[in-house]
């Protein structure tokens, strides 16, 4: 999901270096959790929600950096793992708690759709397809052919040069989000 190549993690700056290690935590988090080591993903995870609060671009600064689509990533990441962290722990109270932290994150992207056009010439599919939460690449087209006809689907990439500044962005629906975000919740909860 995080790749260590993308275009905001390739330069050599300070940022670099810190995100870095929080993704080296993050699969840490993800491996305790995979192997049922719930003390030990619970652990990291209280390391990650503290680092979060070094990323410039997320509350309470919302600062604008060149780093800040990665530093949203980082962060939906992390309490995307909250989540599947809470549910396997059967703990209801941080399940919601994490759960309301994570949607701004899937609310807002209007907002990263507009970094991504400005930071990026191009988004892999799997990068947009998680971006947007759609689980096939025809949802995916659907929806740029729907919703960003500037857009273009070449080579395993989305391109975003096309797209026009002065065209507003289109917010995707909140309610169905949140209802296919809280269907996967109960389906995990119901799994484990």
């Amino acid at each position: 999901m995080l790749a260590a190549s993308s275009e905001g993690m390739r330069r050599l700056d300070p940022i670099y270096a810190f995100s870095s290690s929080v993704v080296i935590v993050i699969l840490g988090l993800k491996a305790a959790s995979k192997a049922n080591n719930l003390d030990v993903a619970s652990t990291l995870l209280s390391q990650l929600k503290v680092l979060l609060t070094k990323f410039p671009s997320l509350p309470p600064l919302f600062q604008q950096t060149p780093n800040a689509v990665e530093e949203l990533k980082l962060a939906r990441e992390i309490y995307e793992q909250a989540v599947i962290l809470s549910v396997k722990m059967e703990d209801q109270d941080a399940f919601e708690r994490d759960f309301c932290q994570l949607k701004p994150y899937y609310m807002d992207t209007c907002w990263q759709i507009k970094l991504n056009e400005k930071g990026y010439d191009y988004l892999s599919i799997n990068d947009a397809k998680q971006m947007f939460m759609f689980s096939s690449d025809k949802e995916l087209q659907q929806y740029i052919a729907e919703e960003h006809p500037e857009w273009d689907v070449k080579g395993g990439r989305v391109l975003l040069q096309k797209a026009k500044e002065s065209q507003p962005c289109k917010e995707i629906p909140a309610a169905p989000v949140i209802n296919q975000t809280l269907g996967y919740a109960r389906e995990l909860e119901r799994i484990v």
